[in-house]
């Protein structure tokens, strides 16, 4: 199933990755893996323009609604979906973050650490998490920590990551307090 999503994608003019034959299509078994686990049971029937709308409907019922910064990213570190908290703190709309990179929005520096955490996830199978330090919007230090998992398909290969990340200052400052 990898390959075959990796086969879908062409470099389109710009030179971002997009795949050849539609984002729906590229998308829908990374999402379908994230949203409805291995087995599919959950997944939606009903010929396959029904089953991306339904798809599309889980996925934006979780991503539209979820009050986290949360991400899919395929194997390969383009964005898939996201919330829209992450959207607002990328400056993007959640649908322009498609097909995206961490290169494409993120300073070197975090776009590095980031990479590395979900090659880290990619190459183990495992979740993990890091913490660090960023200036926030108001130039105050902010701590956060990110949580990926792989998102694993039917044949066992890693299609992908799901992350979270979230504000831990509070914690942290609760912390050195004691």
């Amino acid at each position: 199933m990898t390959k075959k999503i990796s086969e879908e994608l062409a470099l389109s003019e710009a030179g971002k990755a997009a795949p050849a034959s539609g984002k729906e299509d590229l998308r829908a078994p990374l999402l379908q893996a994230a949203l409805f686990g291995l087995d599919g049971a959950a997944a939606p029937r009903g010929g396959k323009a029904g089953e991306r709308k339904k798809l599309k409907g889980r996925e934006q019922a979780l991503f539209g609604n979820v009050p986290e910064v949360a991400w899919v990213k395929d194997r390969e570190g383009r964005f898939v979906t996201a919330s829209g908290m992450f959207a607002e703190a990328c400056g993007v709309s959640q649908r322009d973050l498609v097909g995206k990179t961490d290169w494409d929005i993120w300073p070197r520096e975090l776009a590095e650490r980031y990479a590395a955490h979900d090659r880290k996830v990619i190459d183990s199978g495992q979740p993990a998490s890091i913490s660090f330090s960023s200036p926030g919007p108001d130039g105050q230090d902010r701590w956060v920590e990110i949580v990926n998992t792989p998102i694993v398909g039917e044949d066992g290969l890693v299609l992908g990551t799901l992350g979270i990340s979230r504000d831990v200052s509070v914690y942290k400052q609760a912390a050195r307090r004691l």
